[in-house]
């Protein structure tokens, strides 16, 4: 077995001609692994090799230790994802999924992170389908959705106009326990108020408040109108009594909403 080699001097590799973004690609050791700790030794990576200056450190602790780096994402990735989030800063998703593109040509790998401000990004731009293209994408690139991802397109398969997969993801997300955002259980009332199905709309509700998540007045309005829908003024009297008392003042959606429940009564 050839001796470990000593870290070189060359400058790191540079990213070349990137109309959009140019960095340097270096292999970065974590922070608890740089001897933080006064008097531990430090590490340093170079190619596949470990040592610490001094000491040799054993094929199997230099394969463990090198494993953990390459695990990390790397340098260039988290560049690419901190332009893709400007972008979508931005409200620029076509520039976002040019940088995307430059991302494959230049064989760097996307993440979740890179993978879900794509979705982010589309779903600012009310792209709901897109949101499903790039859902759908995820693991042609190795990516496996987590459970915000997961919860964030419940929403986007909803305004997408497919319940069925909002409310498979949502059945899933109960029984995992995911933390669903307020306006997922707004775009579920939402779907089952224009089917027709208010008792529906109703059971969603009150599981959003023994999962503990709380309402807005967004929910409270999307409710409102859906007990307006279905000619129910008493549910919508309770409904807008319990808006009130959690603080929540009525806007021009909430008066329109009783009005269409009191005045189809």
């Amino acid at each position: 077995m050839s001796p470990c080699r000593t870290p070189s001097s060359k400058k790191p590799k540079t990213l070349q001609h990137s109309p959009i973004l140019s960095t340097q690609i270096a292999k970065p050791i974590p922070k608890a692994m740089r001897g933080s700790t006064p008097g531990a030794p430090e590490l340093h990576a170079s190619g596949n090799c470990l040592t610490i200056p001094g000491n040799d450190v054993s094929e199997q602790d230099a394969v463990v230790l090198n494993n953990m780096i390459v695990k990390k994402p790397s340098r260039v990735v988290i560049l690419y994802n901190v332009t893709i989030k400007v972008f979508r800063k931005s409200k620029d998703l076509d520039g976002a999924e040019k940088l995307f593109d430059e991302m494959l040509q230049r064989g760097v790998m996307p993440d979740n992170v890179t993978i879900s401000t794509l979705i982010n990004c589309a779903r600012v731009f009310a792209l709901t389908g897109k949101a499903v293209e790039w859902f759908e994408k995820m693991r042609t690139y190795g990516c496996d959705p987590d459970d915000v991802i997961y919860s964030a397109m419940i929403d986007a398969y909803g305004r997408a106009g497919n319940a069925d997969m909002a409310f498979t993801l949502y059945d899933r997300a109960r029984t995992e326990k995911w933390r669903i955002p307020p306006v997922t259980f707004s775009t579920l009332i939402k779907i089952y108020g224009i089917s027709g199905n208010y008792d529906g709309c109703l059971n969603i509700y009150e599981e959003m408040k023994a999962l503990g998540a709380k309402p807005n007045l967004v929910i409270y309005n999307t409710l409102l109108d859906a007990m307006g829908r279905a000619k129910r003024p008493w549910q919508a009297k309770t409904i807008y009594k319990e808006m009130t008392a959690n603080g929540f003042s009525p806007n021009w959606a909430t008066y329109a909403a009783l009005l269409r429940a009191y005045g189809q009564a």
